[in-house]
């Protein structure tokens, strides 16, 4: 009955474009972000406010440290693919990534994008995970495709909790294939 009644206020609150609230975990691990579900035209994602930014975040440094992902190799042996359109923000996108970085939440399945500001991060298709295991994958394409205060890119061969996924970083929601 808990599960369906979870599952009830999670499709009420993204039917109604409002945050939804995360279920409680273990703050010493790390933190809940609370993104809201917005509707623009034919586009949706999920959008993280600078109220919702974690506290403290540092100033944009050129790269972002890299995770070591326990992935089986998958995600070692693809390079991100690094494009000249779509381009977003570098500052957005670091700030995005910093704030997902530890974020216990699960990742949604639909819509399939987290935006700040400019920056989307984006991935082809349904993973069951937390929100933090966007993080390692997205860093690479950051710290690879980082030219002129502007990154857009993709890195294929993905495995975020047993599922093989595209996950990219642009301006845009869609795409992402």
């Amino acid at each position: 009955m808990k599960y369906l009644a979870a599952i009830t206020a999670l499709f009420a609150a993204g039917a109604l474009g409002t945050a939804i609230p995360a279920a409680a975990r273990d703050a010493s691990a790390g933190y809940h972000l609370n993104l809201t579900l917005v509707t623009e035209g034919e586009n949706q994602y999920w959008l993280l406010t600078d109220d919702n930014l974690p506290a403290g975040l540092p100033a944009a440094p050129t790269t972002l440290a890299t995770r070591t992902p326990n992935q089986g190799g998958l995600q070692a042996r693809d390079s991100p693919t690094c494009s000249g359109s779509h381009q977003a923000n570098t500052g957005d996108c670091y700030n995005l990534l910093s704030a997902l970085s530890n974020d216990l939440n699960e990742i949604p399945n639909s819509p399939r994008n987290i935006r700040y500001n400019n920056c989307y991060a984006s991935w082809s298709k349904p993973a069951s995970g937390v929100r933090a295991e966007l993080y390692s994958a997205a860093v690479d394409i950051y710290n690879s495709c980082n030219s002129n205060d502007k990154v857009s890119g993709l890195k294929r061969n993905v495995n975020i909790g047993g599922t093989v996924l595209t996950q990219c970083l642009s301006d845009r929601a869609t795409g992402c294939s």
